[in-house]
């Protein structure tokens, strides 16, 4: 398990804590690229994100300095899949939502 903390300073300003609790969707989405969210949290005035953990390299890691164009292709390829997988699936939420 993994956890997402938001610093006290941006928890202070109410936009960025209330996207910080609107964005995660708990169980909402699997996709291989995109981490699972299991729950939204707040304890003694401290807010996160309890989040499955992936091992492995951090990104920043994964890319040289210098670049390398089949890395970058490779990882940008990788976020746009799980970009639209993200997008179909609030779309279908919204339209869902809709009916009912």
């Amino acid at each position: 398990m993994a956890l997402k903390v938001l610093p006290a300073a941006l928890a202070a300003n109410a936009d960025r804590l209330d996207r910080f609790r609107a964005r995660p969707r708990p169980g909402r989405l699997d996709h291989p690229g995109i981490v699972t969210v299991f729950s939204v949290e707040e304890a003694d005035g401290v807010h996160f994100l309890t989040m499955q953990l992936i091992e492995g390299q951090a990104l920043d890691n994964a890319i040289p300095e210098a670049g390398c164009r089949s890395t970058v292709l490779d990882i940008a390829g990788a976020l746009a899949d799980a970009l639209a997988a993200h997008t179909t699936r609030a779309s279908s939420i919204a339209t869902s939502s809709r009916r009912t």
